[in-house]
């Protein structure tokens, strides 16, 4: 996780010069990827879709 912290910072830092929206993945019932993206979208300023795939 804290790979994708670095990564996310990068694109927070880009995000101030370009409109950058990340669609985070996860699979039906996957609470804890989730939670994950939920989590970096609220920490970071930077605008997370989730969606749900199914299984």
């Amino acid at each position: 996780m804290k790979q994708l912290a670095r990564i996310f910072k990068v694109i927070e830092k880009l995000s101030e010069k370009s409109k950058i929206v990340i669609k985070w993945h996860y699979k039906k019932g996957d609470h804890s990827m989730m939670e994950s993206g939920i989590r970096f979208s609220q920490a970071l300023n930077i605008n997370i879709d989730l969606i749900e795939s199914p299984e």
